[in-house]
């Protein structure tokens, strides 16, 4: 049946899953970085320690709302669609994070980010389960596991790269362009997942192969 198609293994193999994976790997360099660093920068601007850890409240809060009303987009709009429109945003967050100094712009960025980056951990793995749910449905957790696993190198790493830049130059403009680029780069690998209509036509073609050849091997085996 369709559902077997995939074990574990071979799914990770497939290039849905293995895009998702990227992506997600590529963007968790960057997606943490804002949440760690904006207490200190909006400090550094002139911010009161209580204004400042508001603002990571905001983005706490907003995250929050995010997940619930992009999940409701992504069923009208369409997950993928959803997914990279929601990350496009962050990425311009992120683009204008060190050129906003006053207390009223930073909330709000935070608000925008904070909404927005709810989309990043919810998203994919419906994404994953709307390519796998009827061929590798025995493994599906499995997989969407390793999604999850996989991105935990770069948000360990992310912030703390931005940290150290952030030392070094005693800036975060240079962390803020390391921090889109590493968002740029992952919505790149994003766009290149096959779209689901192509993904479904190579799975039927698929079992048209497999089925042409167990009809072969019943005639072989009749025939002896």
């Amino acid at each position: 049946e369709a559902q077997d198609m995939f074990t574990f293994r071979e799914a990770l193999r497939t290039r849905p899953l293995l895009t998702v994976i990227g992506f997600k790997s590529t963007f968790a360099f960057a997606y943490l970085n804002f949440f760690v660093h904006i207490v200190a920068y909006a400090e550094g601007v002139g911010l009161t320690k209580d204004e400042a850890a508001l603002s990571l409240s905001l983005i706490g809060g907003a995250s929050v709302l995010g997940r619930v009303v992009i999940g409701i987009v992504a069923d009208r709009a369409g997950t993928l669609r959803t997914l990279i429109c929601s990350m496009i945003v962050l990425t311009a967050c992120v683009g204008l994070w060190t050129f906003i100094t006053s207390k009223i712009s930073i909330l709000i960025l935070c608000c925008f980010y904070g909404f927005f980056a709810g989309g990043f951990p919810s998203l994919p793995p419906s994404i994953i389960a709307e390519y796998y749910s009827d061929v590798a449905s025995k493994s599906l957790f499995q997989v969407i596991g390793v999604n999850f696993f996989l991105e935990t190198p770069g948000a360990i790493l992310g912030p703390t790269l931005i940290g150290l830049v952030y030392d070094e130059t005693g800036s975060y403009e240079a962390g803020s362009y390391i921090t889109a680029g590493f968002m740029i780069l992952g919505l790149v690998i994003l766009s290149t997942i096959p779209t689901t209509e192509s993904w479904e036509m190579m799975i039927q073609s698929k079992m048209n192969e497999e089925e042409e050849v167990d009809v072969n091997v019943n005639t072989s085996n009749s025939k002896l």
